[in-house]
This record gives C-alpha cells, structure tokens and sequence, in this order.
C-alpha cells in the first residue's frame, strides 16, 4: 500500500476532556413566578381595597390610616414577590435535576402530583366567588378553634344580629353581600340571597372511604299531621368486618305504620357491600364533588342470606351531609354529616 494514500488518523480525545453538557438556565424560572406573585397579589390588593364595606363595619378612616393600609398593602406585593422568585428558583433547581432521573423516579412524582393537584384546587375554588371581605374574614378563621373562630367574627363583625337555634347556639350576622352564620358544631359559612350560593369559611379535608362508613341516623317522612315533623327510628352502624348492625330507637311506635317494608327494622344485621361509583374511589375528597352526586351503591344482605336490597349515597356540599337514596321511594329517612368540619 502506498503511504501516500493513506488518509491522516482523527487525533484522539485525551482521556480527561470530559463531554461538558449545556446547563439549563434558571433565571427565567425566578423571572416568570416572581412576576405572576406579583401580579396576583397587587391584584388582590386592588380587589380589596375596592371592595364594598359591610353594613356592621365603620367606614370611617382617615388619611393616615388609609397611608399605613396602603403601606401595608405594597409590603405584602413585595414579599410574594420574592417568595416568587424563591418559588422559581426551586423549581428551576428541581428541572434541571430532573433531567438526570431516571424514567422509573419521574413516574412516582407525576403519580404524587396528581394525588395532590385536586386537592389544591379543591382549597382554591371553596370561596371563589365570595365576596373579598369573606375572603378574607375565612383566611382570619383557618386554624382556630370554635371559641376562637367566634371570637374573631364578633371582633370584625360586632355581635350578632340574631341566634336562630334551638337548643344550640347558631348565630347569624348581616352583611352587605349576605347573611353569615356561625354553627358551633358545622362551623361558619356564608350564604348570599340573591344567589343562593353557600360558602364554608374552612377549608376541610374527608374522603369518601372516612366518611361513608359510620353511624346514620334514621328518620320518619316528615309528618303533614305533625307539621312537618320527623321521628327518631334508630342507627345504622357500619362494622369492620363487613357487618352493618340497626339499633332501633324503640320510640315513636305510633308513627310507624309506613314502616311495614322497611328494610333494616326487619333486619336488623348482616353483611354489606360497598361499590364507588365511577369516578369516585375511597380515597376522593367530598369536597371535590359537585352537589347531589352519587358515591357509591350499598348492597345489604339479611343475616338470613334470603333478602338482599341496594341503596346509593348522595353527598351534598351545602349541607355536608351523606344521605341514603334508592330508585324507589323510600318510606324513611337517613343520614350522616361529613366527620371532618374543622379541618
């Protein structure tokens, strides 16, 4: 072989160059939250500061006092506005590490992301649409307890305008937007007439599986002979083991004549199924679900193993109530309020 010929060997890379890779930026990641923080909070600041007074509020004030709710206002702009950018830089730190994941790690976050995502946004759309003076009252209330959430609304509100209980204390103040009322038991929530929209000031966390089986409590149709009045029949008790138990109340026996078909005073204890209804599971929130929406399907089985009945359970944002329903109309009543109301 002539040497002439032969064409000249690439020069070979020294074993300690290494291949350096681009590293991705993470300015624009600061850049972009720290403007979207800013935007969203001066535009809250805005909707705020023009927000209708409430009739129970002064809106006396001064200049001075008008300079320190505006000082306060541009302080609180500028600290989500570095929180932002704060946010930014984690996660522009967080996508360039991602880069260097494997697939198998990438797919259990996305997987956690969307366990987390509903229930985020289930606690941003509780009171979208409430006026911003409620909103801002249910961001005073978040943590506290019933002493202390009535203590604050007594101190933003001034004291009640009426207690519309009946042996429990459920106080109701007048607003300009609406009427607030305070149950000790349920916890605060708003109602506007003109909407007939109901907002709860706390945000709350129950899944389907938590709530669905407890203890119900069944009642008679209300009574038109008795104006309109309900009587106690007993309990149904969920067990562990699959096995419901009826505990009747052994009262009202003269209000009992529609009662000859009902399916738990003949009996009394068996076994239970329980299917969700699709797309509920046992782990969906009550508070992510529109109102009146079906949960799931309960099929009972007489100890006896001969008689067998199903019912669906509806649950009611608005009330927070769990109630039992059928195809057919039932001579009963029956439900149960969701566990969790203050948290």
């Amino acid at each position: 072989m002539n040497p002439a010929s032969t064409p000249p060997a690439p020069p070979s890379m020294p074993a300690s160059v290494a291949v350096v890779k681009p590293r991705r930026r993470i300015w624009p990641y600061i850049v972009g939250t720290a403007l979207v923080a800013a935007l969203s909070s001066a535009w809250y600041c805005y909707h705020l500061w023009t927000a209708p007074i409430p009739d129970t509020m002064s809106d006396e004030s001064s200049a001075m006092g008008e300079m320190i709710v505006l000082f306060l206002m541009g302080v609180g702009v500028i600290v989500c506005t570095v929180m932002g950018a704060l946010l930014g830089w984690l996660i522009g730190w967080i996508v360039r590490k991602w880069c260097s994941l494997p697939r198998e790690t990438l797919n259990v976050v996305a997987l956690t992301l969307l366990l987390i995502l509903p229930a985020a946004r289930m606690v941003a759309e509780d009171l979208a649409g409430a006026p911003p003076a409620i909103q801002t009252l249910a961001a005073m209330l978040q943590g506290k307890n019933s002493d202390e959430v009535r203590a604050t609304l007594i101190t933003q509100l001034g004291p009640p305008q009426r207690d519309v209980g009946s042996g429990l204390r459920i106080e109701q103040w007048d607003t300009a937007d609406g009427v607030l009322t305070f149950n000790p038991v349920s916890g605060p929530h708003f109602s506007n007439p003109q909407t007939k929209k109901t907002f709860h000031l706390l945000h709350t966390t129950n899944p389907v599986h938590a709530n669905l089986l407890q203890s119900y409590e069944m009642f008679t149709l209300p009574e038109a002979a008795y104006n309109g009045t309900s009587f106690w029949l007993g309990n149904l008790r969920f067990g562990d083991d699959m096995i419901y138990h009826f505990k009747d109340s052994g009262q009202n026996l003269r209000h009992r004549k529609e009662q000859a078909d009902n399916f738990f005073i003949r009996h009394p204890s068996g076994k239970y199924e329980v299917h969700y209804v699709a797309p509920v599971t046992r782990d969906t929130l009550l508070e992510t679900l529109a109102e009146g929406v079906t949960i799931a399907q309960l099929i009972f089985i007489a100890a006896d193993g001969k008689s067998r009945t199903t019912f669906s359970t509806t649950s009611s944002k608005t009330s927070r109530r769990l109630t039992f329903a059928s195809d057919k109309p039932l001579c009963f009543a029956m439900d149960t309020g969701w566990r969790n109301l203050w948290k």
